[in-house]
């Protein structure tokens, strides 16, 4: 993924592992009494600090709260200084921050590295999460890193382990592994063989496993065992099949109609209702807020 998109995906992601934990008050830290206060002190006032995240969520980005400006999150560089990141604040208010990460003995990490267990490690080195399929180190809206299967590269966790999301993974013949809310689930495939639904009313050829925004990121054992998965679905038509081909369809209707034989979908980390759970919960949002967010509406505010 390339650009603002990517960034949208990465705070999208994000956003949902507050909600998933926001239940138990493991990511904002705050009592009632205390996020009270914490609006009623804010300067500016709380509401211009929440319409100006508004706008700046929608972007995929995250406010700064000492020039207005919006950026990305986790991202290096100003308004950070040398290897910090800009996380949001564990504190009663969500507030952005520059975070620097240290190893265990106090010294300083540099050349992008962040601590994980203790030591300064490469983000994107795969081993520090065994190499398992599809686990990488993602870190949480504080900066916090640890192993998860990768919503950026299509993979859902079962029981511990890893499946690309939309395959029938662990579930029974005839249905996919859908990302749900909270929780993958599995639902009934409603669209030919060969094809998966991604919840928007058409359906996918399996191919979008191995080619799709930032594909490039996976390893080439992932690689193999997404072509395996194909092969195992499509037999013999899995080595002839040509995106560009007029006799195969990449996107169709739920009916069948074929709609673009070369457009792949992007790989969605998240579900809608997840995001404005989250945002409700962080912000405080009523329901114009919530849409406008996700894009459905104009700017709700006078």
């Amino acid at each position: 993924m390339t650009g603002s998109r990517a960034a949208r995906w990465e705070v999208l992601a994000l956003v949902v592992q507050v909600a998933r934990a926001g239940a138990q008050g493991f990511e904002f830290h705050r009592a009632e009494t205390e996020a009270r206060q914490c609006m009623g002190d804010h300067r500016p006032t709380w509401k211009v600090y929440r319409m100006t995240n508004l706008g700046c969520l929608r972007q995929g980005l995250v406010l700064w709260p000492i020039d207005y400006k919006c950026y990305t999150l986790h991202g290096r560089g100003h308004p950070c200084m040398e290897n910090q990141r800009l996380v949001y604040s564990d504190s009663p208010c969500p507030e952005a921050k520059c975070l620097g990460y240290t190893s265990s003995s106090g010294l300083p990490c540099t050349g992008g590295q962040v601590s994980h267990h203790g030591a300064c490690v490469d983000p994107e080195d795969r081993e520090q999460c065994g190499g398992e399929l599809g686990r990488r180190l993602v870190p949480d809206m504080h900066g916090s890193y640890s192993c998860r299967c990768s919503r950026e590269l299509g993979y859902s966790e079962w029981e511990g382990k890893c499946y690309v999301q939309y395959s029938q993974g662990p579930c029974k013949e005839g249905e996919q592994l859908e990302p749900g809310v909270g929780n993958p689930v599995c639902q009934m495939n409603p669209c030919d063989v060969g094809y998966f639904s991604a919840g928007d009313g058409f359906c996918y050829f399996v191919d979008t496993w191995v080619d799709f925004p930032g594909s490039e990121q996976l390893s080439q054992q992932e690689r193999t065992d997404r072509t395996e998965l194909i092969k195992a679905l499509l037999g013999e038509q899995a080595a002839t099949f040509c995106t560009f081909c007029n006799e195969h369809c990449a996107k169709k209707t739920l009916e069948g109609e074929c709609i673009n034989t070369s457009l792949l979908p992007e790989v969605s980390p998240a579900g809608e209702e997840e995001l404005l759970q989250t945002l409700a919960l962080a912000f405080g949002l009523n329901s114009e807020e919530k849409l406008f967010v996700m894009g459905n509406t104009d700017f709700p505010f006078p």
